[in-house]
């Protein structure tokens, strides 16, 4: 069996389109609405706990990938995967570069992390750090029980991103789940519970050393 490797290492989301939608007219006024209460409150983001599922489904391969455990997400593109499943699995990005750690396989995948535009898109979403208009289109909205799910475009294709929407919770100020295609036609699916804001999270939650022993495979970009 062929094992999914990682293709970029902060992009960690997940399925296919989201499911179960009341079915009804793309809603311009609720888009608009929603899109512009989730900018407003990204613009006093600061930091986010929660639990995290992560789904990888890849037709291609006829595999699927269920991950979980615990996210950290502080302004400045830092970020912290904590996984339960698989155990010791572990994600960090500390601004600069992103490291991913398998222990099954005792490697260590580094990278160095964009900023701006070219950070992944799971720290510019979950950060607030997109333009309504300018980075992301609102195409439309359906609602599904008391929360919205929005339909929207990215203005530049090159992420290779497709069927990208997002699930913003009933107070339209958090975004709980994140779906789309990838560039492979992977579907993927991230969500997101028990979502906490401190005001900060401690330092070294965004520093990594490899382990004595594991391999290391460092990325150009």
């Amino acid at each position: 069996m062929h094992r999914i490797r990682p293709v970029a290492l902060l992009a960690l989301l997940s399925i296919a389109p989201l499911c179960g939608l009341a079915q009804e007219k793309p809603d311009e006024g609720l888009c608009g609405r929603t899109f512009a209460k989730l900018a407003e409150s990204y613009r006093h983001f600061t930091a986010l706990e929660a639990h995290f599922v992560h789904t990888l489904h890849a037709p291609a391969l006829g595999q699927n990938e269920v991950d979980e455990g615990t996210l950290y997400i502080e302004k400045g593109g830092r970020m912290r995967w904590d996984y339960a499943t698989p155990p010791g699995k572990l994600a960090v990005a500390d601004g600069r570069e992103s490291y991913l750690y398998l222990p099954s396989e005792n490697q260590v995948f580094i990278q160095p992390l964009g900023r701006g535009p070219n950070a992944p898109l799971a720290i510019r979403l979950l950060s607030g750090d997109v333009e309504p208009g300018k980075d992301l289109l609102c195409l439309g909205a359906s609602r599904d029980g008391d929360t919205v799910v929005l339909r929207l475009g990215l203005a530049s294709d090159a992420e290779g991103v497709h069927h990208l929407e997002v699930r913003v919770d009933k107070e339209g100020k958090q975004i709980s789940e994140v779906s789309y295609t990838d560039s492979l036609g992977n579907q993927v699916d991230l969500r997101l519970t028990g979502i906490r804001t401190p005001g900060h999270l401690p330092a070294d939650l965004f520093t990594f050393t490899p382990p004595k022993g594991a391999q290391i495979i460092r990325s150009a970009g």
